[in-house]
């Protein structure tokens, strides 16, 4: 197809600023109308992909049904649905992204939104699955070539994650564990506090991701400070163990929970010419309360010693 006119491209893209602002709102409408048996099992889960097509296919008898007009409400809810459970589950910047093709004008029911990375691949989750679900009738369609997707996606993150040498001088100082409290942390938030605090100093930015896990403090002359998430299946365990020899005040109950932390460290610093910036850093997080930053060495928290 054609791509759109000047003219059309911009009708489009009202259209589609308006499907952006009304999509979540025409999917709780969708849901209310559908049998609870359904409705209630659409939890934007990839599993729940399944369910979705058992509703579909029990619902259209035909490929060409789903093209009807008539049926077009719906048909933009389901595909408005499948397009946030790719975005919901397939790591990477996914987003909602409007197509630039010109329709087919044979009244027929045409979807021109995608899902996708700019300037890579992206889907039409109407066109790219739903009438080759009625006419193949086979409701784990969709479900598997998302999750086939999302291994893809999981496998080229992990491998260019590892491609990825960690730049700085190498070995270790300033060694602290960053507990964290609260299981709705995210890294960025140490990220945008650093920013912050680098901004009102008047200072370039210095801090930048290595890789989703790893945070970087570029310091200059090839030395760098490490955020790094740690969500193994050990962290825990080892909670359990700082809680149990811990002597102080804190929380022991809450110590004990932390599933999840944040191993910081600079790169080795011999004669200590940064020992006053790893201060400056972590000083920056102590205001985050789901945070708690151990010095292991020491077996105190930061904010006692």
């Amino acid at each position: 197809m054609k791509k759109l006119s000047d003219k059309m491209k911009k009708e489009r893209e009202l259209s589609f600023l308006k499907w952006l602002e009304e999509k979540d709102t025409l999917i709780k409408n969708w849901l209310r109308l559908i049998p609870d048996s359904f409705s209630n099992g659409l939890d934007y889960s990839l599993e729940s992909l399944v369910l979705l097509s058992d509703y579909l296919i029990l619902n259209y008898k035909m490929p060409e049904s789903t093209e009807s007009l008539t049926n077009q409400d719906e048909m933009m809810a389901v595909s408005g649905y499948i397009g946030e459970v790719y975005i919901r589950n397939i790591p990477g910047n996914k987003e909602w992204i409007m197509s630039e093709l010109t329709p087919r004008k044979n009244n027929k029911f045409e979807f021109f939104y995608l899902v996708g990375e700019r300037n890579k691949d992206q889907i039409n989750p109407f066109s790219a699955y739903i009438p080759s679900l009625i006419y193949s009738k086979d409701n784990q369609e969709i479900y598997l070539s998302l999750k086939a997707i999302k291994n893809n996606s999981e496998e080229f993150i992990k491998k260019s994650n590892a491609a990825k040498v960690i730049p700085g001088k190498g070995g270790f100082s300033y060694q602290y564990f960053i507990l964290v409290k609260d299981e709705s942390f995210e890294l960025n938030e140490i990220e945008q506090a650093l920013k912050i605090y680098y901004a009102k100093k008047g200072s370039r930015d210095r801090v930048y991701s290595h890789n989703e896990r790893h945070l970087l403090v570029n310091m200059g002359d090839n030395y760098y400070f490490h955020f790094q998430l740690d969500t193994g299946e050990g962290v825990l365990q080892e909670s359990k163990e700082i809680a149990e020899n811990y002597k102080g005040d804190k929380d022991k109950s809450v110590i004990a929970s932390c599933k999840s932390r944040v191993e910081f460290w600079g790169d080795e610093d011999p004669d200590g010419d940064y020992i006053n910036d790893h201060m400056y850093l972590l000083e920056q997080l102590m205001q985050n309360a789901k945070l708690l930053i151990f010095d292991f060495r020491n077996g105190v928290f930061y904010d006692e010693q």
